[in-house]
């Protein structure tokens, strides 16, 4: 199966946005599902690279332990670069 191409950046709010990229001159903006489009700070800005052992959607610059020698797909999600000062430990 292959993973879909996939966003997500943080708004000036902090709040984060998952979907399709699009470029406006010097801006970035997130769609999602016809929704308006959302400016998103260029630096927040991730792709989709995979999913961890749960499920979870790990995006470019998550952080991953191994839970079984040094498989990929047995990594566990254990922070979120968009949520770095608030480390996650993975659930099993």
């Amino acid at each position: 199966m292959k993973r879909p191409i996939k966003f997500r950046g943080r708004d000036q709010n902090g709040k984060l946005h998952y979907g399709d990229l699009n470029h406006s001159g010097k801006y970035m903006l997130i769609s999602n599902d016809g929704k308006p489009r959302i400016f998103v700070e260029p630096d927040s800005v991730a792709q989709l690279v995979g999913y961890d052992a749960d499920g979870r959607e790990v995006y470019e610059g998550d952080e991953l332990i191994s839970v079984d020698g040094d498989y990929e797909d047995t990594a566990k999600l254990i922070s979120n670069v968009c949520d770095s000062d608030k480390l996650k430990e993975a659930t099993t």
